[in-house]
């Protein structure tokens, strides 16, 4: 209203041929004006994209690096305990030919900030380290066999043994090349190379939160002024009144609530503003993928889907589940290095899924450690242990049965009721001594806690 009064002023001190001229110019210039926005939405938002892309582009390298990592330290693992030539050609293959490490690490130097560089050289000098160790342990395995290192790999050329090591019998030697890459330190490498890595992670997602904020910021001035510029024309020009209103301030004014909400944007308006919803949604809805991934991550095991340790103790200290049931896989270092990992893996994710199947849905059943389950349960007495027994007895039947080229399973369980007459009043504590009852009595079994034990 102030710029029509504005406006009006101005014609009333001049004519209305001048007028007229006055208007065209000035129509012209806001035209003029609001294209320029438009094209500068448009510009911050190609931008914006690429940027956003870049963001995931390192997200995707750190991903890739991390998981090149692992993939050789289990075929070297692979190799010395099983002397499979595969995992030895899947090492050097990956290491010359796919080299998802080295492309990695020239995406995150090339676009990353000056902290991701630096973190991306600590993990270089810790993969490099291990890669060497590596070599070694390949290398004493292979002298072990008796063959020439050249029919294996050039690179053993380069390797030269200890006066120890090289002395050492053939059987002696196998066993120092997987003492080398399954010992603490190198384990110790490893967990800080995936510290290192996700500390990267972090710092590209908390990068790219921070640059989304600063792009809202900028966004709202930019429709600020297109807001501004619109209404000037609507007030010259009621032809446009149809275009400024349904096709761009409306949608406009829902965009900057929705924005201000936290939600998703309409697809509505032109088509610059569906650009811009467009966009803004599938960086919003990535976004919100990315946190309820964490979220879940952060409680839960990322083999079995059950809650993890930290969830466990959590809850544990909230109370309320009286009951505690302790469970451990029977010497299961024999899976892995019988069948391998993956089938030990395979194991892991196989019991998971039986004890989702006899517990309740409101027991809380989590993964403790690597071979160790542990579930709480709350309403179950000694009156009604009768009900726990039998799905003890019921998941040790199903485990003990072969599937889909699973070895059978033997669980020890042990299982402290929340009316169990106790000296401790610790429930974990009751479980665990429960739990190395059932052990020291040959294993595959479960027994309730009893002051006597």
């Amino acid at each position: 209203m102030k710029e029509s009064r504005q406006s009006q002023a101005v014609v009333g001190g001049v004519k209305l041929q001048n007028a007229g001229i006055v208007f065209i110019i000035l129509a012209a210039v806001l035209i003029a004006l609001l294209s320029y926005t438009v094209l500068k939405v448009s510009a911050f938002y190609s931008e914006f994209t690429r940027t956003s892309q870049t963001y995931a582009q390192l997200e995707n390298a750190a991903e890739s690096y991390q998981d090149a990592a692992a993939f050789l330290t289990s075929n070297a693992r692979d190799f010395v305990s099983t002397g499979r030539r595969l995992y030895l050609d899947g090492y050097f293959r990956e290491l010359y030919e796919t080299r998802r490490c080295e492309t990695a690490q020239n995406q995150l130097r090339q676009y990353g900030s000056p902290e991701i560089v630096s973190l991306c050289d600590e993990a270089e000098q810790i993969s490099i380290s291990q890669q060497k160790q590596d070599l070694y342990a390949m290398c004493l395995f292979v002298d072990s066999l008796g063959m020439k290192r050249s029919d294996f790999h050039t690179d053993f050329d380069s390797v030269e043994l200890s006066a120890a090591d090289a002395g050492l019998s053939a059987a002696a030697k196998q066993r120092k090349a997987q003492n080398l890459i399954y010992s603490d330190a190198y384990e110790t490498e490893m967990h800080e190379l995936n510290r290192i890595i996700e500390q990267c992670q972090d710092s590209i997602v908390e990068t790219g939160i921070v640059y989304q904020r600063t792009s809202s910021q900028l966004l709202r001035s930019l429709m600020r002024l297109q807001s501004l510029l619109i209404g000037i024309n609507i007030a010259l020009m009621c032809a446009i009144l149809y275009i400024g209103y349904y096709l761009i301030l409306k949608p406009q004014h829902n965009i900057v609530q929705r924005m201000a909400d936290h939600e998703e944007l309409p697809l509505e308006g032109v088509h610059e503003l569906q650009y811009i919803a467009s966009t803004y949604n599938s960086i919003f809805e990535e976004n919100r993928s990315i946190r309820d991934q964490l979220s879940f991550e952060a409680v839960h095991d990322k083999l079995t889907g059950l809650y993890n340790r930290r969830e466990f103790d959590r809850r544990r200290a909230q109370g309320g589940y009286g009951t505690l049931v302790l469970i451990d896989i029977d010497e299961f270092k024999k899976y892995n290095d019988t069948y391998g990992h993956e089938t030990g893996d395979r194991v892991l994710v196989r019991v998971a899924d039986v004890l989702r199947q006899f517990f309740r849905k409101d027991d809380i059943i989590c993964r403790y450690g690597g071979d160790e389950f542990a579930v709480l349960m709350h309403g179950v007495n000694d009156a009604r242990k009768d009900r726990l027994e039998k799905r003890c007895i019921e998941i040790q039947q199903v485990l003990n049965q072969e599937e889909d080229r699973i070895p059978p399973v033997t669980l020890s369980i042990g299982i402290a009721l929340e009316d169990r007459k106790t000296e401790t009043n610790d429930v974990f504590r009751d479980a665990d001594t429960a739990l190395y009852e059932v052990k020291k009595h040959g294993r595959n079994g479960y027994t309730f806690y009893n002051p006597a034990h």
